[in-house]
């Protein structure tokens, strides 16, 4: 798949190196290559990188629009994530989809896969969309943050 832009060069998204797949009507497909800066005491992906990546993608599954249309952002009301299987090594795929329902808050479920297709673990979230509080003016599908 081809990246897609995805963070504006100096926030959470790019510090962690989240890599945007796919994103469309509903759904968001985001990667991430694990660094040993990413890693626990243990030598495994820490949890709280898996459930701010699965949060930023299950987030960004409501937030597309088409090209054209007014960007449109999101803010994190609650997040609930159970975790299934650690990850040493590669890099991590996480699905999100984005569930019918709501005009103001909506939510979302995603799930995290290693590199060999193990589920590692799952989530959903419910999200309010918000108007975004940034100078910047980004084009809808460039650089977008939650």
């Amino acid at each position: 798949m081809n990246q897609i832009a995805f963070g504006n060069g100096h926030d959470f998204v790019t510090h962690l190196g989240c890599k945007l797949l796919a994103w469309s009507q509903g759904t968001c497909e985001v990667s991430l290559e694990i660094q040993p800066h990413l890693l626990n005491m243990s030598g495994f992906v820490h949890g709280g990188i898996i459930m701010s990546v699965l949060d930023i993608t299950c987030g960004r599954a409501g937030c597309w629009v088409p090209p054209g249309e007014p960007a449109r952002y999101s803010a994190t009301i609650s997040f609930t994530s159970n975790f299934l299987h650690g990850c040493r090594e590669g890099s991590i795929l996480i699905k999100a989809f984005r569930q019918p329902g709501g005009t103001s808050i909506y939510s979302s479920r995603g799930e995290v896969y290693d590199h060999s297709g193990t589920l590692l673990a799952v989530g959903v979230g419910a999200y309010k969309y918000r108007v975004k509080s940034s100078p910047n003016n980004s084009s809808p599908n460039s650089g977008l943050t939650i």
